[in-house]
């Protein structure tokens, strides 16, 4: 008589992240009517786990989370997925998932008005950009810096960073999106700026990148 096979608890939590994952990514592009109450039930449900079930999936799940509540305009409710998916990811030691929760972070600090904490969360992020080496992964980063440094009106300093983010984003295929968002966010800049010329320059190119936004994230970045 052969033995039942019974995973264990962080593989049965694992497997629970990865449905759930699936389930929540469709909801970022095209999120439903209750796209807010499931993705608040999803981290009742995955929410302060222990060390012991960390595992990319669930990373990869506060992640979405907490992009949800970002687009949903809604960022004190991202904050402590965004810290989740920080320890997580530092505990399984991935440099990527580490990255890319990092900036989560930094986004959801910059929207809530913590500057210190957006500051110091994306620094780290672009130091483990450069130590795994690959500069496109400083695009998203770069963004997000320029955001924060945007909202406390240093517009010279993060239109520096939106250029950054841009030239990054321009020969890489998984942070396209980023050129485009750049390129708004300098138009924002060179407005405040009183740079005319950097600013219609930047304005026809994030038009020319986003002529017919379709999904939630497309459209903020018309706002």
């Amino acid at each position: 008589m052969s033995a039942v096979f019974i995973p264990s608890p962080p593989d049965q939590a694992r497997a629970r992240c990865a449905d759930l994952l699936s389930q929540l990514r469709p909801l970022l592009s095209a999120p439903s009517t209750d796209a807010t109450s499931t993705f608040r039930a999803a981290f009742d449900e995955v929410g302060g786990l222990s060390p012991e079930y960390a595992s990319p999936e669930l990373v990869e799940c506060l992640v979405s989370i907490t992009l949800y509540f970002y687009l949903a305009a809604q960022p004190s409710l991202g904050v402590a997925p965004a810290s989740e998916a920080v320890s997580h990811a530092r505990n399984l030691g991935d440099l990527k998932l580490l990255r890319k929760a990092l900036t989560s972070l930094g986004a959801l600090y910059t929207e809530t008005g913590n500057l210190p904490g957006s500051t110091q969360a994306l620094s780290e992020a672009l130091q483990i950009a450069r130590k795994i080496g690959d500069p496109a992964l400083e695009a998203p980063i770069w963004n997000n810096l320029g955001l924060a440094l945007q909202s406390a009106a240093q517009y010279g300093d993060a239109l520096q960073c939106f250029e950054r983010a841009a030239a990054h984003a321009r020969a890489s295929t998984e942070f396209k999106a980023v050129e485009r968002q750049a390129s708004a966010n300098i138009a924002n800049c060179a407005l405040h700026l009183h740079d005319v010329r950097t600013g219609i320059r930047a304005v026809r190119k994030a038009i020319e990148l986003n002529p017919n936004p379709s999904s939630a994230p497309e459209c903020l970045s018309r706002v």
